[in-house]
């Protein structure tokens, strides 16, 4: 808590995605898909998104995306979800008075 306390959100949010970048480097297809999947899942639940999507549909997207070797895309997509606005967004703390 107090290491996300005293950073911006700006560098939060680059860190978080040199972590998916780093960590997804799984030698399946399966795996990596399954990875983006849940990473996508969890940012649009702690972004409180209305527009999520079905998992399924978002495996089967990653799974066409390593087939054709343009993992880019996926990342360039997480990077907006993590950039959204309404993703870690700063909540202003109020002080007892």
């Amino acid at each position: 808590m107090a290491w996300a306390r005293f950073r911006s959100v700006k560098e939060i949010r680059e860190d978080l995605l040199n972590m998916v970048t780093q960590i997804i480097k799984f030698p399946s297809t399966t795996s990596k898909a399954n990875a983006y999947t849940e990473i996508i899942h969890v940012i649009q639940n702690l972004a409180n998104t209305t527009h999520s999507i079905e998992h399924s549909n978002y495996y089967e997207w990653a799974s066409s995306k390593i087939n054709e070797n343009n993992e880019e895309s996926i990342i360039m997509d997480i990077s907006k979800l993590i950039n959204d606005d309404h993703f870690l967004s700063p909540i202003a703390y109020t002080y007892p008075e």
